[in-house]
């Protein structure tokens, strides 16, 4: 269990400190916007290779205001256990250079479910426990975003 434990805990960090994306430029931008437009679509590559999927959509109200919707899904297993894990979130970022191009600072409220199955071998026997948790969480977050002409951005973010 603490093995689980701590590749789960590891996995939500990559995926928090490592996401890049695709932002879509709006078809009509004033001059000043920013090349990212007003709407970003992320993945977390560092994730993928861990077997945690997540992506998120944000969108700008006012260039300054960001929208978020997040989903996540992730597995895992080993010769022990075997663990899923899915969620969603709902959140807002602040921009403070009014673009996707910014610093910001955001809020998050999420809840996550998942499963899991521990086969225990204690020289006897090996007995399986089924292990479910449920867990509503809020997040505030730091971030940075850098975002190209091309469309493409990273994004960097803290959280706790």
């Amino acid at each position: 269990m603490h093995r689980l434990l701590t590749l789960f805990i590891v996995l939500l960090v990559i995926t928090g400190f490592a996401t890049s994306a695709l932002a879509v430029p709006p078809a009509a931008a004033p001059a000043d916007s920013s090349p990212a437009g007003v709407n970003s679509v992320n993945v977390s590559p560092l994730g993928l290779l861990f077997g945690s999927y997540s992506v998120n959509f944000e969108h700008l109200v006012e260039r300054q205001h960001g929208v978020i919707a997040e989903g996540l899904f992730s597995t895992s297993s080993d010769s022990n256990s075997s663990a899923t894990t899915v969620g969603a979130a709902v959140g807002y970022r602040w921009h403070w250079s009014g673009s996707q191009d910014s610093g910001f600072l955001g809020a998050m409220l999420g809840y996550q479910t998942g499963t899991s199955v521990v086969t225990v071998n204690d020289g006897a026997g090996s007995k399986s426990f089924d292990l479910s948790v449920s867990a509503p969480s809020i997040t505030f977050n730091i971030g940075r975003r850098w975002a190209w002409q091309s469309g493409l951005n990273i994004t960097l973010r803290f959280g706790v």
